[in-house]
């Protein structure tokens, strides 16, 4: 419960939080975590496995370090799978490989109605060979929310909607208070890119962050999101120290705007 939450000191106890039984549940972390053993060698070289998460999980200022994921034929892949009604607070991920196929992050492959706080990326690489690529969620939506947060000295990389927060934001989601910054990279084969977001629509919005870095993509790169369309809205926002490789639409907010 909210009073009494799981204790998570190991990356034993870490394997429980994901299960079906236990995935609503309220958890605190009280010790640093190396996953070191969840290597390329684990589960036939695919490393930690992901799974759904749907409660509470207070990482209490601590780290999450070398999460190793391999699994390009599968979607919704990071620290956790898909994030349903969930909130993730004081958490910061160190050195996280990720790679999958569709809705990648380091955090957590897809979040619907998810509310995210005081998190932090560092140090990470996250690849998708396929669509919405983030550091923190791929795929974000249903009015899930991401506050106060950071990513830096990493790379995101896939082929469609590629951002340092969040690859593919909608529904309502909000990004506020965020940064991407200090020598990361974004790189999407094929179209939309950007520093917080690969693309923000269907009245979503970011206020007060900030982004900078390497844009790289054929179709529309933004300092801040590559497209903002359907009842967007940014502000309060800035980008400095911006790279960008387009064909196509590009600019230091957004890439393309519409409605």
């Amino acid at each position: 419960t909210s009073a009494r939450p799981f204790e998570v000191a190991s990356a034993a106890d870490l394997l429980i939080v994901g299960l079906e039984e236990y995935n609503d549940k309220h958890y605190i972390q009280t010790q640093d975590i190396d996953l070191a053993a969840f290597d390329d060698t684990y589960d036939d070289g695919q490393g930690w496995k992901p799974l759904d998460f749907n409660g509470v999980y207070n990482g209490n200022n601590k780290k999450i370090s070398n999460l190793c994921i391999s699994r390009p034929d599968t979607d919704n892949v990071g620290l956790f799978a898909a994030a349903n009604s969930a909130e993730i607070k004081n958490l910061t991920l160190d050195v996280a490989y990720v790679y999958g196929n569709n809705n990648v992050g380091a955090i957590c492959g897809s979040a619907y109605d998810t509310d995210f706080l005081l998190c932090s990326v560092i140090n990470s690489v996250i690849t998708g060979e396929g669509n919405k690529i983030g550091g923190f969620a791929g795929n974000a939506g249903t009015g899930s929310n991401i506050q106060y947060s950071s990513l830096s000295n990493s790379e995101i990389s896939g082929a469609e909607y590629v951002g340092g927060i969040f690859g593919y934001q909608t529904l309502n989601t909000n990004i506020d208070c965020c940064t991407s910054s200090n020598d990361c990279s974004y790189i999407a084969s094929v179209k939309n890119a950007g520093c917080i977001a690969g693309a923000t629509t269907l009245s979503s919005n970011i206020s007060s962050s900030f982004g900078n870095g390497y844009i790289e993509t054929f179709l529309n790169a933004g300092g801040i999101t590559g497209e903002l369309t359907n009842n967007c809205k940014i502000e309060d926002s800035s980008v400095v120290e911006l790279l960008v490789f387009c064909e196509n639409y590009a600019g230091a907010i957004a890439g393309r705007t519409s409605d």
